[in-house]
């Protein structure tokens, strides 16, 4: 719009290169095509750092993937005080949890269970 800067610590056109699998500084110089192994074109794209999830319980997992649509209430009786809790469903319902919130781009979480 006319009249209007970016928002503070957005850019437009910047590189953001990698190292070692490593960000290293965002730059807005160009970067020379020979100087890199890969470029993926990030017109149209929004990057973001990872996301952090401060309130997860793990247990959860596995009767969302299992049971019927219910009220909350009813979810959350069966889930929490009628689920089963052995060491193998959790570790079972934590790599679930895991590989779903790494897909969405979480990166730490805290699990309240």
């Amino acid at each position: 719009m006319l009249g209007q800067s970016e928002p503070e610590g957005c850019a437009t056109d910047p590189n953001i290169l990698m190292q070692a699998n490593r960000v290293c500084p965002i730059t807005s110089k160009p970067v020379s095509e020979q100087a890199v192994e890969k470029i993926i074109d990030g017109r149209d794209r929004l990057a973001v750092r990872g996301l952090i999830n401060v309130h997860t319980h793990s247990p959860e997992k596995l009767p969302k993937a299992s049971k019927e649509k219910l009220p909350a209430e009813l979810w959350l009786l069966d889930a929490l005080l009628l689920g089963s809790y052995s060491p193998r469903n959790m570790y079972v319902a934590t790599v679930l949890g895991t590989i779903e919130m790494l897909e969405m781009g979480t990166t730490a979480i805290l699990d309240d269970f």
